[in-house]
């Protein structure tokens, strides 16, 4: 195995030997005796450190992936640079591997490899960037590239993952149909007898499927948690409650959840509708638009990628004729967005959100705003301005928080409040006219 040191850095180009040095000397840095503002000035100039060195490893394996660089040596050299690699290196051969070939991918994609360079998109953004240099998006991403790089430095990494998919429908709307067809020939559940007459399930559902399942699972499963942190609390006489604390597990959870599935399936009156799940979708009026005319027989011309949408509420794609499928067979509710994404108006002055403006927060921010990536449905709707001073419960003034970032925000807005002086005035927002 060959290591840089010593001596065998002469060897190497000076820039390169400053850049090693550089990092030695950072790595003899205590961080922990930082400040915290300096201390997360620091962690984003790792990440964009991190960033720009994976990019200088790409240039590297691109201009040395070449017979004639790793082909000579007194053992008669390697095959491939990736077994010269194993053989010079302590590296595993699937991540050489993929170094590789994203090095390869790069040479395609020149704006996104400058992006790269500068430290602006990070590995996951190349590697889903490359997969449409395949042949079937390749044309169309040659034409888009500036704006998917765009799209990738100033979007949420959810966001962009959500946008990639609209613009890969979008240059190829023969994709999700042949997909659908793979992932309906691929559906299958197993149900057998174990060991004591256990049950052993396991199963590939289609990802329609796996949105309706999976989210029952997880509506009824938040209920039982409810159900077990009230238990718990009562037994305890507490409310200092853990996970350790609780009856069930999450996972046993899920199974009990399953179970009340079948039973209220079971016990469903005869003339009930089992094809019209509860569902949310998203759609732009451009791709409903497709869809109807595709079902009549009429191929629509293709959407523009900034227009394209057609999804469930978690991202997965809907194909046109599933869209069709719920616009006719499901009982609808529609929520309206502004160009700007801003909710039609819903005004009230109670103190807590209805039912119908936490649906409409969810559908508009689709996540938790702190970043730990929980989805709105499944967080607090919270008033940006405190209700205590005297804001409207509007869904403009609604912000989807989870439990720990809203216990926090809380907090602090009371020992606010205790210290503010008594003649201080409260701020309220404008109405809206």
């Amino acid at each position: 195995m060959e290591h840089v040191q010593g001596g065998a850095r002469e060897a190497l180009p000076v820039e390169l030997t400053d850049a090693i040095s550089a990092i030695d000397k950072a790595l003899t840095v205590d961080f922990s005796a930082l400040p915290a503002a300096t201390l997360r000035r620091c962690l984003v100039a790792v990440t964009l450190l991190a960033n720009k060195t994976s990019a200088l490893d790409a240039h590297v394996l691109e201009a040395a992936d070449d017979p004639a660089v790793y082909g000579d040596g007194p053992t008669g050299g390697s095959a491939t640079l990736r077994a010269w690699l194993c053989n010079h290196t302590n590296g595993r051969r699937g991540t050489l591997g993929g170094r590789a070939g994203r090095s390869h991918k790069l040479g395609r994609m020149p704006l996104v490899q400058q992006a790269f360079e500068a430290g602006l998109i990070t590995n996951d953004h190349v590697r889903l960037l490359g997969q449409l240099t395949q042949p079937r998006f390749y044309d169309a991403f040659i034409e888009s590239e500036a704006q998917l790089v765009q799209w990738a430095t100033e979007m949420t990494w959810d966001d962009f993952a959500q946008t990639v998919t609209h613009w890969r429908n979008a240059a190829d709307p023969t994709d999700p149909d042949l997909k659908d067809e793979q992932d309906q020939q691929a559906r299958s559940v197993n149900l057998s007898r174990s060991w004591k007459d256990r049950g052993m399930l396991d199963g590939t559902l289609t990802p329609e499927a796996r949105v309706l399942v999976g989210g029952e699972l997880d509506r009824i499963s938040r209920q039982l948690l409810h159900h077990d942190r009230a238990e718990a609390k009562a037994r305890l006489g507490t409310d200092d409650i853990t996970n350790a604390d609780l009856r069930r597990t999450a996972a046993q959870r899920r199974h009990d959840a399953l179970v009340i599935m079948a039973r209220r399936s079971n016990g469903a009156p005869a003339d009930t509708d089992m094809t019209s799940p509860v569902v949310f979708i998203r759609a732009s009026i451009e791709c409903v638009e497709a869809a109807l005319a595709k079902a009549a027989g009429v191929q629509p011309d293709p959407v523009a990628p900034e227009d394209f949408e057609c999804q469930f509420d978690d991202g997965t794609a809907l194909t046109y004729s599933q869209l069709v499928r719920y616009l006719v067979r499901s009982k609808l509710h529609s929520v309206a967005l502004s160009q700007e994404g801003q909710v039609l108006h819903f005004g009230a002055g109670r103190r807590w959100f209805s039912k119908g403006q936490k649906l409409a927060m969810a559908y508009r921010d689709r996540v938790c705003e702190c970043g730990c990536g929980l989805p709105a449905s499944q967080v607090d709707a919270d008033h940006d301005t405190p209700w205590l001073d005297e804001p409207m419960t509007d869904i403009e003034n609604a912000a989807p928080r989870c439990r720990t970032t809203h216990s926090r925000k809380t907090a602090y807005e009371n020992r606010r409040r205790r210290t503010r002086p008594p003649d201080t005035p409260r701020t309220r927002p404008p109405r809206a006219p």
